[in-house]
């Protein structure tokens, strides 16, 4: 929650709307000019401010007025998304490496990166433990999707165990 409060504070609270719905997103040459809300309240852009979207880009596309070149509108319609898997979980240790966050990009490992949250803030986990999280791309509906928690859970730290040798349960 914190990220969100500080933005709240950041961005002034009179910016900030909360329990609506953006229904179009008006724009101009290269510039958003204002966005309808709950299909109906028009909400102006002042020139100069941003707007800062975590839309899909399908949806954010298919939200614009005027509409967007079809054959741009085409080609989004067949972008395909993963999902991501999160195992996270707790270790009795202060710390397991000296690192928020390390990335494993080949497809030879199972994760895509692990981070250790105490690592960026003590505050993160209990006092003598550390907590660590480990990020699985998978397609929506495959196998890796449709494992139980504890198999994930299992399986993760036999690897960390395993390769890389972070901890062991002796």
């Amino acid at each position: 929650g914190q990220i969100m409060e500080n933005f709240h504070e950041k961005a002034g609270k009179e910016n900030v709307r909360l329990n609506c719905r953006i229904t179009k997103i008006h724009w101009s040459g290269s510039r958003v000019t204002g966005m309808t809300l709950n299909d109906g309240e028009y909400v102006e852009v002042p020139e100069g401010d941003q707007v800062i979207s975590s839309l899909p880009l399908p949806l954010l596309v298919k939200m614009l007025d005027p509409g967007w070149d079809s054959e741009i509108s085409e080609a989004l319609d067949k972008m395909k998304f993963r999902n991501v898997i999160l195992v996270a979980q707790f270790v009795d240790k202060e710390s397991l490496s000296p690192n928020g966050s390390i990335y494993f990009p080949g497809p030879s490992t199972p994760v895509t990166r692990v981070y250790e949250p105490r690592n960026r803030s003590p505050y993160m986990s209990p006092e003598g433990k550390t907590s660590v999280v480990a990020e699985i791309p998978c397609w929506p509906g495959d196998d890796d999707w449709n494992l139980d928690d504890e198999t994930w859970l299992a399986r993760i730290r036999k690897w960390m165990q395993e390769e890389l040798g972070w901890w062991d349960d002796s």
